[in-house]
Parts: C-alpha cells; sequence; structure tokens
C-alpha cells in the first residue's frame, strides 16, 4: 500500500472508507490534465458537498470557490480555485493547476489521487505509483 492510501485511512473511520470524512478520486491526467484538472459534474458535486459549499442553482451560473489543496508527498499546501467556467460545463481547478504540475514536473502518464478531508476542509492529492497499480 502506498503512503497516499495509508494517509487516507488514517483520516477514514476504523481504517475504512467513510463517506463523511472523505471522497476519493484517481485519475490519471493525460495531456490536458497538465493545464487544468477537469471533474464531471458528479465527482464535481461531491467535493463540493464534502466541504460544505454548494452553489445556488448550480446548472445556470458560473462560479468558483478557493480551496485549501495539500500535496501529501511535500506537504505544501496550496489555495487553488475550484470553478465552473462555463454555465453546465465541467468543474475544475484551471490555471492555478499548472502550479502544482510545475512544482512536481507531472507529465500526461501521471496518475494522480485526491480525497476530501471534511473535518480540515482540504483537498489533499498526491502523485500514484502507476507500477504499484498495475500490478
Amino acid at each position: 500500500m502506498n503512503s497516499f492510501m495509508s494517509r487516507l485511512k488514517k483520516v477514514t473511520s476504523g481504517g475504512k472508507p467513510s463517506s463523511e470524512s472523505k471522497y476519493v478520486i484517481k485519475k490519471q491526467l493525460g495531456d490536458e490534465g497538465l493545464e487544468k484538472l477537469l471533474f464531471d459534474k458528479t465527482n464535481g458535486t461531491k467535493i463540493l458537498k464534502k466541504l460544505d459549499l454548494e452553489p445556488v442553482n448550480i446548472e445556470n451560473k458560473t462560479w468558483s470557490f478557493p480551496i485549501d489543496v495539500v500535496d501529501d508527498d511535500t506537504k505544501k499546501k496550496y489555495t487553488l480555485v475550484l470553478s465552473q467556467k462555463e454555465k453546465g460545463g465541467p468543474f475544475g481547478f484551471y490555471e492555478d493547476w499548472k502550479k502544482i504540475v510545475k512544482d512536481k514536473k507531472l507529465e500526461g502518464n501521471a496518475e494522480i489521487g485526491l480525497y476530501v478531508d471534511s473535518k480540515t476542509d482540504e483537498v489533499h492529492f498526491s502523485l500514484l505509483n502507476t507500477q504499484d497499480n498495475n500490478e
């Protein structure tokens, strides 16, 4: 088990995932993920709900929220803006995501994991070891 999953178990009840304390997303970045990190509506809405952020009338508005994001690999904290730039469009971290890509020297084949710790209102992410995932 990689260290990201070990840390994830520490923020969940009894070492088992708890929907009250976290939500997990595994995502391979691809070329687009080096420019922006997008979530489909289902995952984006779950992130917002775990952080007790819910825009009113989400279908007909553009919106943005500053979100504290922790790189679990380096313990560096970022403040990124989670937004929906087009009405009904995808949720995502846009321009400010590039700072993390640059800091971590991420490439398109990188796979990252994210979880929301609703106790600290932070999104945690880590670069996942893709070799471990393929075994």
